[in-house]
């Protein structure tokens, strides 16, 4: 067997997204997705339940970036809000 290594890029930030509902967290993926995130995790409440500092939500994503800059990292974060 034989492993194929990419190093880790030099810039990652990471965010937690907490949504009221289901509905709501779908209608942000695509644009999440849009962004090519190094990784996007779905938690649920059958999971927060068991994390005592998780705010009252139903779910939260956890969107992380690696970038080669930190300029490159920080450009997610001029995303609009939902309005």
């Amino acid at each position: 067997m034989q492993w194929r290594l990419d190093p880790i890029p030099p810039d990652v930030a990471g965010a937690a997204l907490g949504f009221a509902d289901l509905g709501a967290m779908t209608e942000a993926v695509p644009y999440l997705v849009s962004l090519k995130p190094s990784a996007l995790e779905l938690l649920d409440s059958t999971l927060l339940q068991f994390v005592p500092e998780a705010p009252a939500v139903a779910c939260m994503l956890l969107v992380e970036f690696e970038r080669e800059t930190a300029a490159g990292v920080r450009g997610w974060s001029a995303m609009p809000s939902a309005g």
